[in-house]
């Protein structure tokens, strides 16, 4: 874990078998990943996430493998006393300019995600030029576990989605976009996202979910572009 850096690089280092998540840049600026590799078991009920920047600003991931059982990829937010952030030094802060470029990623759950711990805003986070190998979710927007916070400026372009092995036998799917958790009253609005340039190689076993639930938690100004229908040499022209 980095608590509290600024300007940290860290380049060509493998990682290897985390006891619990592994890569966590935390309340850091000015991060630099590049040129890694993340190994963690894959095949076992494990909550391994690879990397999971969480309350960071200005952060850059480039040329990176991951590999795990629980998310390969995640960015995070939390409260003062959320458990494991009790004993951390400093304040809760946003998390904003994120980058993750020309990496692979391979999860039993999900591979590039935004959220699961959303308790401060989320701003300005890219994925692209990279690869979701096999997965449960291959692109997700979750701020459950959140406080109504803002979760905005997200793009996910030119990703290549190869297929699944999920950890629920039957619920794997291309995207997942929702603003709680399973009708909870937490969670948080999601805004101005753009997803494009999707090399949808399969859809998965049950259908994308786009979902928000009410006036506080609504998903507004989503933009599809070339988003590439499995089996058919032809882009998609409608959410169905």
């Amino acid at each position: 874990a980095q608590l509290q850096c600024s300007h940290f690089i860290l380049d060509g280092v493998i990682c290897r078998n985390s006891g619990s998540w592994g890569v966590i840049p935390t309340r850091c600026n000015h991060v630099v990943i590049k040129n890694t590799k993340h190994f963690n078991n894959n095949d076992k009920l494990y909550e391994d996430d690879g990397m999971d920047i969480q309350e960071s600003q200005n952060a850059f991931v480039q040329h990176t493998v991951i590999v795990s059982e629980d998310d390969a990829f995640s960015t995070k937010t939390w409260t003062k006393n959320t458990d494991m952030a009790k004993t951390w030094p400093g304040n809760p802060e946003p998390l904003d300019s994120v980058i993750l470029d020309d990496c692979l990623a391979w999860s039993r759950c999900a591979t590039f995600k935004v959220g699961f711990g959303s308790y401060q805003p989320q701003s300005n986070i890219i994925v692209r030029n990279s690869t979701s190998y096999r997965s449960m979710r291959a692109i997700a927007i979750n701020p459950a576990y959140g406080g109504n916070y803002d979760n905005k400026n997200i793009i996910f372009n030119n990703i290549d989605i190869e297929g699944f092995w999920p950890r629920e036998g039957n619920a794997s799917k291309w995207l997942d976009v929702y603003t709680s958790h399973q009708g909870t009253s937490y969670g948080g609005p999601i805004s101005n996202v753009y997803i494009g340039n999707i090399n949808v190689r399969t859809f998965g076993s049950v259908p994308s979910t786009l979902k928000g639930d009410d006036s506080l938690r609504q998903v507004n100004g989503i933009k599809f572009e070339n988003i590439k229908v499995p089996d058919r040499d032809e882009y998609a022209t409608s959410l169905s």
